[in-house]
């Protein structure tokens, strides 16, 4: 007989660690970890030890997103987000891409979090991640500026979900 389901709250610590961990390589669009699916999503998987991150992300310069981490094949995490860029005169998508890469690359390898408030300065413009909560339940926006003019804006939110697990 097969033990009853029941729910097994995550370790967070390890969970960030693989958050981090997964976000940097979701992050670089350009490496071969994606693919686009039949759907025309871009598609990131990785896997460490018993820990998936699925990240599906559909559009380019307007962008929405679903990342999903699973434990033992359940669902642990989850989070969305829309990005949009604002002034597609005064700001590229490129720009905007490497914006975004470089300055959440300094705070994950140099703050090593994904969360709390971060300031970010590259080639003049200013990159801004406001967001309250933790890895259990958290919202935020990022924004790109050039000092007086928003560019580019990315909306998220996300946490745990509770899952029924059988502990082995």
């Amino acid at each position: 007989m097969s033990p009853e389901p029941h729910l097994v709250q995550p370790d967070l610590t390890a969970l960030e660690s693989f958050i981090l961990k997964a976000k940097s390589v979701s992050g670089r669009v350009s490496d071969a970890n994606m693919a686009q699916n039949q759907l025309g999503a871009l598609e990131c998987v990785y896997t460490e030890g018993l820990y998936t991150f699925h990240g599906s992300y559909f559009g380019k310069v307007d962008q929405i997103g679903q990342e999903l981490i699973f434990f033992k094949d359940s669902p642990i995490w989850g989070a969305n987000h829309y990005a949009k860029l604002i002034d597609k005169q005064a700001f590229s998508l490129r720009k905007a891409e490497e914006v975004v890469a470089v300055s959440r690359s300094a705070c994950y390898y140099q703050e090593h979090r994904f969360l709390g408030r971060w300031h970010y300065e590259v080639d003049g413009y200013s990159y801004e991640d406001d967001n309250s909560g933790d890895v259990r339940f958290f919202q935020g926006m990022q924004t790109i500026s050039d000092g007086e003019k928003l560019l580019y804006l990315i909306y998220y939110h996300g946490g745990l979900i509770e899952t029924a697990l059988v502990e082995s």
